[in-house]
């Protein structure tokens, strides 16, 4: 018998379950399978747990049935009369519902009512008959490795007595080998013996097999393939499929094509010494191939496109890889040999931590904590936090990043005596008790550097506003001030937001417009401050301090210099820089790159462009879905000092407070935060299982206040710091900017900085005191129409399942046949017009583009689904950018139905959905199509992850530049990997109050200062020094 079996084998030992391909699917596997399985797998993981990604092997098709029928197995003599009368009846029903081109291109000629078929013999009797001759004509001693007859003008097609969509179309061999195996597939060819042909119709398919494996002499599989029906397995003879029918051969070839490619692997494993991974397939296995068999596998790479990298279509495949190699190779032994396997997804070594995910509670630092517990209180009360102390190790790492970065310490002085009962704060307190019209009696020299507060407006109508005296004038009697505000007038507790700022007896400055003079007649008080500290110093008699000024219109809050102390229509920041200002350094030293900790990682798509300017590096990745992970590491496998950990954040943030994981250095963490709390489609935001969505962003602060890193940067949806009450956003922000941050927040249209989408995103970055904060984050392009992004993609069917050219580009989902609705999806959307653009069902219905037919199947539809605003199977307008990409595939869906394609009949193609993430060509995705889809829903577009690290890694240049942070010796201790930069900078051993702040110059800032000679990109602007304090 053939030398292979497939998953629909009849092999008694082949206890195992099958491959199916859709997350809808669930396999349940009976006692006595179940423990087969874990006693054949014990080796991989003792304590795995069975579940629907598990990919273990091949079932055959009498176990199959057991699996699903609880061990009544479904008979498989089906009637040939039985069947013959469902393909009649179906194809009257087909005639009705499908075009005559769709059913000449997907279906086989018996389903054109108008097309006369050849008589035909049961399958029973014509194998019967060709047996009786075999044996007549076969010698005595001849019994051969197996009995077999060809099979000629064939084709494959799924049974009308299956309960899905596509009854009766063609269907590629591959996909017969994957399914799951309630499905039943059908065969209808001539049997050929000795020049006898016997037509056989409606033949179920039980096996598929195929030969020449792992024989590195041949270079192909064409001749070798032989499928098994449930009639001719129980006489024990194969069919040898030769060729096919005219409307069967692109199937034919493209199986083809795979079974090769199988091939290819398996000898490719045979021949290696060493353990197999994916990244092997990116370059060495193309090499090997070609130099095994030369121009003899030239045609079948041509098909391919001639790319060397073949990881693609390992990835689109694997499934079909696993089943031939498990076949041959089911020891444990040799199976673990290669952890190819594992790459590719196709087996749990470990616990997936999804599930637990759910349910766990958010680990949260003490500090965190007591704010968002008193300003959520549903938090509190549904207990999502759990408070956990840092070990003496975490507080003394803590202590030293404090010292490093200059970090004030804040929070620790007592902040009880700085609140009142209600939690009014002592700065707010101040304010309202003061009283209007009151004159102080104080000389007015005495004024400079003085806190005071000044009345605006007559008595009965007025404002009275924190200021900073910073010039006074006895000739005229007025002052110049630099105003202050509460943290409840920036985005930092306000009453709106019901958001609390946790230190009580803090002011900002501000860089409002204080350009004009103040008459002193409307000081009405002072108040004894601390500037520039952290604290309000005894010594002082101080009530407050000011540290920290807020810039109004960027809405960022920076460390305080003096220089700066400037309206914005005066700051120098803002101003075009003059090339003689200019101080390009020209000596090259070497900076290490940012060490980055990944929080929610996900499939890597944020990483990948963070780190792809070649400023940082990912150290430390966290997630807890095992297929994400996987798609991370395929894509980041270059990097051997990457450290993966399969867990929730949670879980390893108490490890590290409670001393039982170490503590590692982090320059930068970014985090993409579940954003399904904060989803406008979500329709239940309060519910317990969003509210403990939301409560990850309290962890991740936690994480940044364990690790102090130089940079942290927060991404997530706009909705986070919009009408939200209380506002979790807000909330966070006071948090980075108590612990003594720099903070920026910007709503980023990713079209309008190179991407191709219009998704939005929400970003809050943080930097240390004493690191540059990116001056802004400026949109850099204007928005690119969709149409433009995938121009140069080819056309593809709706029915494609199988790409050879390109194993992304098939679309996401099939449009189905509804024999029950009497409506073919694929038939409805030919009928949506492709202009004007944007069209949708429910306008193609309300213009009169359906057939009566299909107009009395839309008013059945909801009312939704009905609304003239419907995005329900909405094509997507070419001369706009992409829609935001979600996580689950839903054309049918009435407010996320934004997915066909603008002038194909079909929904988009994963390859449409990488385009519209930004992602490079040799991007991986691995997993089912629903699993590949949402790890791009779930992924930050490449476009603004590269631009992040850009911006970030210029300022990270720029700060080690400067000398800020760790000393350079240790910072060569804790990183090896270098790049070169030109920078040269004196810094003094004691840093002044008034120093120069580096700026960060765009390129189109270097294109526009073409006078300046300069290999690098920051400067420092010019501090002349002046003989008397600018305050003075």
């Amino acid at each position: 018998m053939p030398p292979l079996h497939s998953f629909f084998s009849d092999v008694e030992d082949a206890e195992v379950i099958e491959i199916s391909d859709s997350d809808d699917e669930k396999i349940l596997a009976d006692e006595q399978t179940q423990s087969s399985l874990t006693a054949t797998l014990k080796d991989f993981s003792p304590e795995s747990n069975l579940s629907d990604d598990e990919i273990l092997g091949p079932l055959t098709r009498s176990q199959s049935a057991k699996t699903y029928n609880g061990g009544d197995t479904r008979s498989t003599d089906s009637s040939d009369d039985t069947l013959e009368g469902l393909c009649e009846a179906l194809a009257d029903e087909l005639y009705q519902l499908e075009s005559p081109e769709d059913l000449a291109l997907l279906y086989p000629r018996k389903f054109s009512t108008w097309s006369s078929l050849p008589p035909c013999t049961p399958e029973d009797d014509a194998l019967s008959e060709l047996i009786t001759i075999d044996k007549q004509n076969r010698m005595n001693d001849d019994d051969g490795d197996f009995d077999e007859f060809y099979l000629e003008d064939f084709y494959v097609y799924r049974s009308p007595e299956q309960p899905s969509g596509f009854k009766g179309q063609y269907e590629n061999l591959v996909t017969v080998q994957t399914s799951c195996k309630t499905e039943v597939f059908l065969v209808d060819g001539t049997l050929v013996h000795n020049g006898i042909r016997r037509h056989i119709r409606c033949a179920e398919i039980s096996a598929v097999s195929f030969g020449q494996l792992e024989k590195l002499e041949t270079s192909t599989t064409e001749y070798d393939i032989w499928i098994n029906t449930s009639i001719s397995a129980q006489k024990k003879y194969w069919y040898r499929l030769r060729k096919p029918v005219p409307g069967y051969r692109e199937y034919w070839r493209d199986f083809l094509w795979v079974s090769d490619l199988s091939k290819h692997v398996l000898d490719f494993l045979k021949s290696s010494d060493n353990g197999v991974r994916l990244g092997d397939f990116e370059k060495a296995f193309w090499r090997w191939l070609s130099r095994q068999h030369g121009d003899t596998v030239s045609s079948w790479h041509a098909q391919c496109g001639k790319k060397e990298d073949l990881r693609p279509w390992l990835c689109q495949h694997r499934f079909f890889l696993w089943n031939t190699f498990y076949c041959l190779h089911s020891d444990p032994d040799v199976v673990s040999k290669h952890p190819l396997w594992k790459d590719l997804g196709l087996f749990d070594c470990r616990d997936d931590k999804r599930n637990q995910s759910k349910s766990e509670k958010s680990i949260v630092t003490p500090n965190v904590g007591a704010q968002f517990l008193r300003v959520f209180p549903r938090w509190q009360g549904l207990q999502l936090l759990q408070v956990v102390e840092p070990c003496p190790d975490v507080r003394a790492y803590r202590h030293q990043r404090v010292r490093e970065w200059k970090f004030p310490q804040k929070f620790s002085y007592r902040q009880n005596d700085n609140f009142s009962g209600d939690r009014i704060s002592k700065a707010a307190y101040i304010l309202e008790e003061t009283r209007p019209g009151h004159h102080i009696v104080l000389p007015l020299n005495d004024l400079k550097g003085k806190l005071v507060i000044i009345q605006l407006g007559n008595t009965q109508q007025c404002e009275l506003r924190y200021a900073f005296v910073r010039w006074t004038s006895n000739l005229s009697k007025t002052i110049k001030v630099i105003w202050a505000v509460l943290p409840s007038s920036t985005l930092c507790g306000s009453q709106k937001d019901r958001t609390e700022y946790p230190i009580g007896n803090e002011l900002f400055f501000t860089d409002e417009c204080n350009c004009e003079e103040i008459p002193v007649a409307n000081v009405v008080r002072t108040v004894n401050v601390s500037a520039f500290t952290d604290h309000a110093k005894e010594s002082e008699d101080a009530k407050l301090f000011i540290h920290t000024l807020y810039r109004e219109k960027e809405e960022c809050f920076i460390t305080a210099i003096e220089d700066e102390l400037v309206c914005h229509c005066q700051s120098r920041i803002n101003k075009k820089i003059a090339p003689s200002r200019l101080h390009p350094v020209q000596n090259n030293i070497e900076c290490p790159k940012m060490k980055v900790l990944s929080l929610f990682a996900g499939g890597g798509l944020w990483d990948h462009g963070f780190t792809c300017s070649g400023y940082a590096e990912i150290d430390t990745a966290i997630e807890h879905s095992e297929m994400a992970m996987l798609n991370h590491q395929a894509n980041y496998h270059h990097s051997t000092e990457t450290q993966y950990k399969l867990d929730s954040v949670n879980a390893v943030l108490r490890r590290i407070l409670t001393g039982d994981e170490p503590i590692k250095h982090m320059d930068c963490l970014i985090a993409g935060c579940p954003c399904q709390g904060f989803s406008g489609l979500n329709r239940h935001p309060d519910s317990e299982g969003s509210l403990r969505n939301c409560s990850l962003l309290a962890t991740t602060l936690s994480w940044i206040e364990t690790f102090m890193p130089a940079y942290a940067i927060i991404e997530n949806l706009p909705r986070m710091m919009e009408n939200r009450s209380p506002n979790e956003g807000k909330q966070a922000v006071c948090h980075l900017v108590a612990l003594g941050y720099q903070v920026r927040t910007k709503v980023c249209e990713v079209a309008k900085f190179g991407g191709a989408s219009k998704r939005k995103r929400l970003i809050i970055i943080a930097a240390a005191p004493g690191a540059v904060l990116p001056v802004s984050i400026d949109e850099t392009s204007d928005p690119r129409a969709c149409a433009v992004t995938m121009a140069d993609l080819p056309p593809v069917h709706d029915d494609v399942t199988i790409n050879i050219l390109d194993p992304y580009h098939v679309p996401i989902s099939r449009l189905k046949v509804s024999l029950q609705d009497e409506v073919s999806l694929r038939n409805v959307v030919q009928r949506i017009p492709t202009s004007p653009s944007g069209m949708s069902l429910s306008k193609a219905y309300y213009h009169g583009h359906l057939t009566p037919s299909q107009n009395k199947w839309f008013r059945t539809l909801n009312d939704n689904h009905q609304a003239k605003n419907s995005s329900r199977y909405r094509r997507i307008d070419p001369d706009k950018p992409f829609p935001t990409i979600c996580t689950k595939i839903a054309p049918d869906s009435s407010a996320n139905g934004e997915m066909m394609h603008p002038f194909e009949h079909r929904t988009i193609s994963l390859r449409e959905a990488m385009r519209a993430m930004d992602l490079p060509k040799n991007f991986l995705l691995i997993g089912t199509v629903a699993q590949q889809y949402g790890v791009l829903g779930n992924g930050v577009p490449y476009s603004l992850g590269a631009m992040l690290g850009r911006v970030v890694g210029k300022c990270w240049r720029a700060t080690l530049g400067r000398g800020a942070g760790p000393p350079a010796s240790t910072r060569n201790k804790e990183s090896q990997t270098s790049v070169q930069l030109g920078l040269s900078v004196t810094v003094p051993n004691i840093a002044p109050r008034r120093h120069k702040r580096a700026i960060v110059l765009d390129e189109e800032d270097e294109k526009s200062d073409g006078n300046v000679s300069s290999t690098s990109d920051v400067v420092f602007l010019e501090a002349k020094p002046v003989k008397k304090n600018r305050l003075e």
